[in-house]
């Protein structure tokens, strides 16, 4: 009864309300514990008047064990019959205590307890206005990251290249006359003069910087893949080939491969299909003895396509694999 008080009006509402929580807690605890301990020691000792088998002897009434069993009922009765159901009680009357009080506690700790909601909604009030900043910060991130994604996989121009669509459905580029071209450490490929590795290894040459442009991308003309899958086709690997010459003259230099389709299908699959294509092309020139390291691969599915897929001959350009310089 005087706890509740002391600590109401000492202290205040809010210490009451911890207080009782926890006596509560306590109290169902100790009462659950109270009518176990004392139901097991009371059939304790009513067991001994059937008597009861200790290391293979029976024991019956007047035994020593029967002695030490009433010892312990002279606890468990109290635990089972008064103790542990006051425990009820004790809960329901520290409550009761406590609401009767509760007005005139209101009234002695309204200015504390004002000041308490104002501090309280204040802090609400800015931690609402820091998620919303954080919010918009993330916003703001995530737009550009967006953007920025966009752009890596976009080339700057797109050129509509000549070719035709072979009976496979594979666009077959057209690229102009064969030229040798010297590399360092003596060594040599054959590339069209209208290719895009041509258009690279020119760059590379004139050391032209704008090759490291995120937005400048080379497609690796006559690479194909198997429908629906990141198999490559046969006579691919000359292109990949050549390339593999190419990084490794040019030992420093790092390059990104990214895999596109055409916008059939479901374009989750498609992103995912384009993210196998490009690593099946890097494991191609990996095993040509390229280091993995060099070589980042990533896919893009149907997002920047180089020609509307409204003809097969539109849908066959865009699925290819290109690259980027990332490194020279």
């Amino acid at each position: 009864i005087l706890s509740p008080i002391i600590i109401g009006f000492v202290f205040g509402p809010e210490v009451l309300g911890g207080f009782l929580a926890g006596a509560t807690v306590c109290g169902v605890l100790m009462g659950i514990f109270q009518n176990n301990a004392g139901g097991a020691w009371d059939n304790a000792k009513k067991s001994f008047e059937k008597g009861v088998e200790i290391n293979g002897e029976m024991y019956y009434k007047k035994s020593e064990p029967h002695k030490a069993s009433v010892t312990g009922d002279t606890v468990g009765d109290p635990f089972k019959d008064t103790s542990g159901p006051s425990m009820n009680i004790l809960i329901k009357l520290m409550s009761i205590v406590s609401l009767v009080i509760a007005p005139t506690l209101a009234k002695l700790h309204a200015g504390k307890i004002e000041a308490g909601r104002k501090a309280q909604m204040e802090t609400l009030m800015k931690m609402t206005a820091a998620t919303t900043a954080a919010t918009s910060v993330v916003s703001e991130t995530s737009n550009l990251l967006k953007d920025a994604q966009a752009t890596e996989g976009a080339a700057t121009t797109v050129v509509s290249p000549k070719g035709t669509v072979n009976a496979a459905g594979d666009f077959e580029y057209e690229l102009g006359a064969p030229q040798v071209i010297d590399l360092p450490n003596d060594a040599k490929i054959t590339l069209a003069t209208g290719s895009d590795l041509f258009r690279l290894h020119e760059k590379i040459k004139a050391d032209d910087t704008s090759m490291l442009a995120k937005t400048d991308w080379y497609t690796l003309e006559n690479v194909y893949f198997e429908n629906g899958s990141s198999k490559l086709k046969a006579g691919s690997e000359k292109t990949l080939e050549t390339l593999a010459t190419m990084l490794t003259c040019y030992n420093n230099m790092s390059v990104k491969m990214g895999g596109y389709t055409d916008n059939s299908g479901d374009s989750t699959k498609n992103v995912t299909l384009s993210k196998e294509r490009a690593e099946a092309a890097k494991a191609a020139l990996v095993k040509l003895g390229i280091i993995a390291d060099r070589i980042e691969a990533e896919g893009y599915g149907p997002q920047h396509p180089v020609a509307a897929n409204d003809t097969k001959q539109h849908m066959a350009q865009n699925r290819r694999i290109d690259i980027r310089i990332t490194k020279k």
